[in-house]
């Protein structure tokens, strides 16, 4: 009998319905803000997709910055509404490290915050061939960040709380 399930398991596994199509994709909201997306098409009506975001702004005098990191996955579910074109919604989780240093008139202070965000997400793609694709997407996103603020010695905890709607564009190509 244990063979009968392990043969029955082999075959399901093995079919079609397990296969996964991987890519690598680009989102950008702005010149200076872009995302790496990893999608993996299971079927024709699922989508995972890790992603990563690394942002940095410098001033001149190289002590005021601006960084962030941003890694997370969306759980993305599929529809066809054309032959080439495509809907997706879901959600994507992200977690979220960020670092800002400033020192205005001789006065340093900074602050190190980290947590989660959580982002109910819309969007849309054109296929072009069996490779290529560009979409848009909307995202409603949640943020709780909490970390530590100093300023001139003087250190306090901080939390940063925000919500908001996002839209980028969004390229993508399957292998």
């Amino acid at each position: 009998m244990r063979s009968l399930l392990a043969v029955a398991g082999l075959a399901l596994c093995s079919s079609g319905a397990f296969a996964a199509d991987f890519g690598i994709g680009i989102a950008a909201r702005s010149t200076d803000d872009r995302s790496v997306y990893l999608p993996i098409d299971i079927g024709e009506s699922f989508r995972i997709e890790p992603h990563l975001r690394y942002a940095k702004n410098e001033a001149r005098n190289d002590v005021d910055f601006d960084k962030t990191l941003d890694v997370g996955v969306g759980v993305l579910g599929l529809r066809k509404v054309g032959e080439a074109a495509r809907v997706y919604f879901g959600a994507r989780l992200s977690y979220i490290e960020s670092e800002y240093r400033s020192q205005p008139s001789g006065f340093i202070f900074s602050q190190d915050v980290d947590g989660f965000a959580v982002a109910p997400t819309f969007g849309f793609e054109y296929l072009f061939g069996q490779h290529l694709s560009l979409g848009g997407e909307l995202e409603y996103r949640f943020v709780d960040l909490e970390g530590n603020f100093r300023q001139q010695g003087l250190t306090r905890d901080t939390e940063r709380k925000s919500q908001g709607t996002q839209t980028r564009v969004v390229l993508r190509y399957k292998f």
